[in-house]
C-alpha cells in the first residue's frame, strides 16, 4: 500500500511547492543581454515581428528554434549594423511548448479583452476562421521588460481578411 501512495504523495509535494505538472519544452538557459544576430550556435529564428510602444524604443517578438525546442525571445533594439541588419538585446525568453498536429502559434489576427495586441502569441487549433481550443497564449509586458502568461479566456483569434 505504501507504494502505490508515495508517487502520488511526490506529485501533492511537488504541487504543494508550486512545481508545474505540465510538461513544458526546456530551454537551454541564453544569457539576458545576448546581442543578436548572429544567433548562438544552434538557434535559428522561424519569424519575428515588431511590438514596441512608439518610434524612441522598439521591440521585437522571436520565435527561436533550438537544440531543446521552441522558445519566444523579447529583444529590445540595439543599432544597425554595417549592413544595415537591426540587432537586439534579448531582454526575456519563454519556452513554448511542442505543436501537437492541427496547433499554431498565432501573432495575428488576435484581441487581448476585445482590442487588437501585437504584442501577443497564442497557442491554439483554426477550425475555419477561428482559432480555438487555445491551450496558452503570452503577452509581452514592454514596461518591464517580460514575457508574461495570461489566461486564454482574455484572448480571442479570428481571420477577417477578404474571402475570395
Amino acid at each position: 500500500m505504501r507504494r502505490s501512495i508515495a508517487p502520488l504523495f511526490a506529485l501533492v509535494a511537488l504541487a504543494a511547492c508550486g512545481h508545474r505538472l505540465q510538461e513544458v519544452s526546456p530551454v537551454p538557459v541564453v544569457h539576458y543581454g545576448l546581442t543578436y544576430p548572429p544567433w548562438p550556435t544552434g538557434f535559428s529564428e522561424e519569424g519575428g515581428w515588431l511590438v514596441g510602444p512608439d518610434t524612441a524604443i522598439t521591440y521585437s517578438l522571436s520565435i527561436i528554434s533550438g537544440p531543446a525546442g521552441r522558445s519566444l525571445w523579447l529583444g529590445r533594439f540595439t543599432h544597425h549594423d554595417s549592413l544595415g541588419r537591426a540587432n537586439w538585446q534579448l531582454k526575456r525568453q519563454a519556452a513554448l511548448p511542442p505543436l501537437p498536429p492541427g496547433y499554431s502559434f498565432v501573432s495575428e489576427d488576435c484581441t487581448l479583452d476585445g482590442r487588437a495586441d501585437p504584442r501577443l502569441l497564442v497557442f491554439g487549433r483554426w477550425e475555419g476562421d477561428t482559432l480555438l481550443n487555445v491551450r496558452t497564449a503570452w503577452l509581452a509586458n514592454l514596461q518591464v521588460e517580460r514575457i508574461d502568461t495570461i489566461p486564454a479566456a482574455r484572448v480571442h483569434c479570428a481571420y477577417v481578411g477578404d474571402h475570395d
